[in-house]
């Protein structure tokens, strides 16, 4: 895991909100095709809550999901653009 701090977070603490996340979630793939190398480049983590409890976080890179085996789609996921939108609105 990288040390660089997110340039930029958004916490989700509403339940219809993380409802509506985790259905777009569900229809990501969990492994990509390919590894890209970060150099410095802007991170927006979404951090998720319950009960004020942190329970997941994703990360993005130039809009693009950093996926759970830490590699990328390419092309990237449909189900991608809408989640970055989502997060980048709450900011």
């Amino acid at each position: 895991m990288s040390k660089r701090k997110p340039s930029k977070v958004s916490e989700i603490t509403d339940p219809d909100d993380i409802t509506k996340v985790l259905k777009i979630m569900k229809k990501l793939p969990e492994e990509g095709d390919m590894m890209k190398k970060m150099g410095d480049c802007p991170v927006l983590m979404a951090r998720f809550y319950l009960k004020k409890e942190e329970i997941g976080h994703l990360r993005f890179y130039h809009g693009t999901l950093k996926l759970p085996d830490t590699s990328f789609s390419s092309p990237a996921d449909p189900g991608e653009e809408k989640l970055f939108k989502f997060f980048k609105k709450r900011l």
